[in-house]
């Protein structure tokens, strides 16, 4: 997926004044393994469905990257 600064900002508000290193946006069948794997990790917005369907929790990374799982 590629979007831009302004357009991340506007869809996730905490990102838009964020200092980060790169957003991975990565797709899974299933958020159940993500979700066990990640108890317990800050989520930088409660997990969400987007407007075009797909389920996401978004974390930030030890280096400061924005990571991304969805799953459709």
């Amino acid at each position: 997926m590629l979007q831009s600064v302004a357009s991340l900002a506007a869809d996730v508000p905490p990102l838009a004044h964020a200092e980060y290193h790169s957003v991975l946006y990565l797709e899974v069948p299933d958020l159940a393994p993500i979700r066990a794997a990640l108890e317990g990790w800050p989520l930088v917005v409660p997990e969400r469905t987007t407007f075009y369907g797909a389920h996401e929790l978004i974390v930030t990374d030890p280096a400061g990257n924005h990571i991304f799982f969805a799953a459709h």
